[in-house]
Formats: C-alpha cells, sequence, structure tokens
C-alpha cells in the first residue's frame, strides 16, 4: 500500500510497551495538538489499565472561561445514529419489530409504502437531506421529527430513488427511525435511550438535547472554528427538536464507555454488535460502506469507528473486538479535514502500542476536469466524476455510488465511507480514511 504523502504520515520510531507509555504518549499527542490550537476538548482511552488514560485541553465555554474536561457533554453529532440503530436492532432482536416490514406499519403518516425499516438505517431511504427541510422550515427555527414527518407526506419531498437500490447518506431517515422507535417502544426516543443504554452503561453526562439552547443544562458547551484573529463562535443551532440522526450530547468518557460496551460484549448492545461485523447491503446484494448498526470497519470487521460532526462539534467513538480496547473522544472547534482521521489514528496507534503519527496538512491541488477512473490501494478502481456544483460522485467497485462534498480547498468528504479525497501535486489521488492511506493511479480510458 503507499502512502498519502509523507508529511501527513510521519510516524514516530518508538513502540509503546507498557500502558503507561501508551497513556503518556496519548497524552502528549492531545496536547501537542492543542498547543498548535487545533483542537480544544477531551479524550478516555481504555489501555487495560486500572483505570482509562484521559486528558483534556481547552475551555467548553471560551467567553465564560469554563474549562473543558472528560465530564463536558458535547455535541456527537453522527454518533447518534449508533444509538439509533442499535435500539431499532434492538427492538428487532425481541421480536418487537420486523426490519422487512414497511416504515408505514409503525409509522401510520408515512407515505412511502416501499421503504422497509431496514432502509432506513441502511441509508437506503432516499430521502432529502436536512438542507431541503432548512428551505422549507428555516435554520434557527423550530423543527421536530413529527414536522419533518408533515413534509414527507405532503408529498412535496419525495424519495430521490426507489427505496433500496442506492445509498444516500441521510439524516432524516435516522429521524424517521427514532419515530418508529417511539411508536414500538411506547415512550419517547430520549426515554428509550436512557432506559436501555444511558444508565445500564454508566453514561451519566448524556442526553437528548432540547429545542432550544435557553433549555439545556448550564453551562453549555458551545462551538468554534478558529480564524486568523482567534476563536469564533460555529455553535449549536436554536430549535432542533428533531432527533435520530444527531442532536445527543455526550462527554468523552460516555462516548468511551458506549464504545466499550460493543468492545466487551455488552448484552444492552448485543443485536447491534453482531451487525457491526458485517456491511449493510443494499436490495439487489451490492454491499455499502457502514454497517446495519452504523459502524466503519477494518477489513477484518474487528475495529469499528462512528464520527460526528456538526458545526464546530466533532466526536468519535472507537472500539477493538479483538483486544477489548475503546477510546472516545469530543472537541468543540472545528477540525480541518484532513485532521479528523488523524487524531483517530494517533489515538488508535496509541492502543495498539505502534508509533504515533505526527501530523501535518497536506499538499493538494486542484481535481481534475471532468470524468476519471483510478486505481486506489486497499480500495480497488474508483470512478470520480461531477456531482453537481462542487460535489463529485465517486463509484466504488461494488457500484454503489457516494457523493463527495467539498470540505475545504480541494478537498472532499465522503459520508458512508468517512473518506477525504485531495490530489497531490504530482497528479495522484490521494484516499484517506483512518483505514486506509493510499495513493491512486490513473486508468487510461478505454478506446
Amino acid at each position: 500500500m503507499r502512502r498519502a504523502g509523507v508529511a501527513l504520515l510521519a510516524f514516530a520510531c518508538t513502540t509503546l510497551a507498557t500502558a503507561d507509555d501508551r497513556c503518556e504518549a496519548a497524552k502528549s499527542f492531545f496536547a501537542d495538538l492543542a498547543a498548535r490550537g487545533l483542537v480544544q476538548g477531551a479524550f478516555v482511552i481504555d489501555l487495560g489499565g486500572d483505570a482509562p488514560c484521559e486528558g483534556a485541553h481547552g475551555h467548553a465555554d471560551v467567553e465564560r472561561a469554563i474549562v473543558f474536561t472528560t465530564r463536558t457533554p458535547s455535541d456527537g453529532g453522527s454518533i447518534a445514529k449508533t444509538m439509533t440503530a442499535a435500539a431499532v436492532l434492538q427492538l428487532a432482536a425481541q421480536g418487537r419489530l420486523d426490519l422487512e416490514a414497511p416504515v408505514s406499519k409503525y409509522v401510520t403518516a408515512y407515505p412511502h409504502a416501499a421503504t422497509r425499516v431496514r432502509h432506513l438505517i441502511a441509508h437506503a431511504a432516499g430521502l432529502p437531506d436536512y438542507d431541503a427541510f432548512d428551505r422549507r422550515f428555516g435554520v434557527g427555527k423550530l423543527r421536530s421529527n413529527a414536522m419533518q414527518l408533515e413534509a414527507v407526506a405532503s408529498g412535496q419531498l419525495a424519495p430521490a430513488f426507489a427505496p433500496g437500490s442506492a445509498f444516500n447518506y441521510d439524516n432524516a431517515a435516522y429521524d424517521t427511525a427514532a419515530l418508529v422507535i417511539e411508536a414500538v417502544a411506547g415512550v419517547p426516543y430520549a426515554k428509550y435511550l436512557e432506559r436501555e443504554f444511558f444508565a445500564p452503561l454508566g453514561m451519566r453526562d448524556a442526553f437528548v438535547r432540547p429545542a432550544n439552547l435557553a433549555d439545556f443544562a448550564q453551562p453549555r458547551t458551545r462551538g468554534y472554528r478558529r480564524r486568523p484573529a482567534g476563536l469564533e463562535a460555529y455553535d449549536a443551532i436554536e430549535g432542533e427538536a428533531f432527533h435520530g440522526g444527531g442532536n445527543v450530547y455526550v462527554s468523552a468518557a460516555d462516548l468511551q464507555r458506549w464504545a466499550a460496551a460493543f468492545a466487551r460484549g455488552d448484552p444492552a448492545v448485543a443485536a447491534a454488535r453482531g451487525e457491526a461485523k458485517r456491511r449493510a447491503r443494499l436490495d439487489d446484494g451490492r454491499s455499502t460502506g457502514l454497517s446495519l448498526s452504523s459502524w466503519y470497519s477494518d477489513t477484518a470487521a474487528s475495529r469499528h469507528y462512528y464520527t460526528g460532526h456538526h458545526q464546530g462539534f466533532y466526536a468519535v467513538a472507537y472500539w477493538d473486538a479483538g483486544r477489548g480496547r475503546s477510546f472516545g473522544f469530543v472537541v468543540n472547534q472545528l477540525l480541518p479535514s484532513w485532521l479528523e482521521a488523524g487524531v483517530t489514528r494517533g489515538l488508535v496507534a496509541v492502543l495498539e502500542g505502534g508509533p504515533v503519527p505526527a501530523l501535518q496538512a497536506p499538499a493538494t491541488v486542484p481535481a481534475p476536469a471532468g470524468a476519471s477512473r483510478w486505481r486506489v490501494d486497499g480500495v480497488g478502481e474508483v470512478a470520480i466524476a461531477p456531482g453537481g456544483g462542487a460535489r463529485l460522485r465517486v463509484t466504488l467497485p461494488s457500484g454503489v455510488g457516494y457523493t463527495a462534498f467539498p470540505v475545504g480547498k480541494d478537498a472532499w468528504y465522503i459520508p458512508g465511507l468517512d473518506a477525504r479525497l485531495h490530489w497531490d501535486p504530482s497528479g495522484r489521488l490521494a484516499w484517506n480514511t483512518v483505514f486506509i492511506q493510499a495513493q491512486g493511479e490513473p486508468i487510461a480510458a478505454r478506446s
């Protein structure tokens, strides 16, 4: 496998033998990023010692000088999807819900008869992304799951494709899955998560956010992004009463406990843990980049993680079934895209006792014009084409297509693969994920 740029993947040479060595390396790694102004937040990592290794830097609220700790609840973004999927799969394992049943069996107002429950958590329902709902309701205005359902039921937001036939990273589908959970369990989504997961697993800081920012337990963690003059607010949005795809707040300690439940096989997440071992499939059998329980996995299906990103907030939960180890981290400062996977790789290296990466921004050049094909080590033959506006359309050897979104100058991010793309100065494609960092060579067009 070729490495995507020496600067991005320059490694220290020391092998970390003991849990204490690894803990010191984790603290140094995170502290160095904080000293460079790249992160503020916290991590907790289980290295097999008497207590988890942990560290925290910066502020939960810069203006009020409230320090960030490992118990600071922060917006977990799409980490909520792992909880929503776990709840759906738990109810299915209990025989209370049929994954192959139409969604309308449980949520009668859902208008698309061909959409099955499985399609919701496999990102195969074809519902529009949040920007369509933003245009309808307005950003910062009250919006609930019921209001989004009404918009879908009105017929103005039809599926983009036949349900089950394609992949499209789908926040609204997970919000709909939360409605399914409520209908089957007979309790609000927030209460279900508290009863089935948060309380049993000791996730003491976790909660589903209220719609109004003023109704948060104070002090509330705020989100930021770095500008030349310093940090500026890039905060949670007012009025977000929808949930399922996001809007669960968790601390670093919570995330480590959530990941540890999977690493150690806690009965509370047994059904979701089983599904994490295999990729979700579309109706024609093609596999996608995610499991049905919403985890990214290595090729051996032993190491798993998921990410959450909203405004200035970023979070990762990671677990290794083979080692029984796990970590979680949360930050409330917008990370550059190249650093997102890099922080996770650094903590994975610490957990595994290997060399720790020294992270630097890669050099990039504009994407080639038009459609192209690339051979990427560890991925295969990848087709890339314009996807509308600044977006790209990326198709893997499986035939499943994904949308790549611009995330800065000459860089793209692919939800559903957690892959970051750019082209290096030599003209080669750089493919960057937690488990695969490779360069792609162009494939000549067939005559």
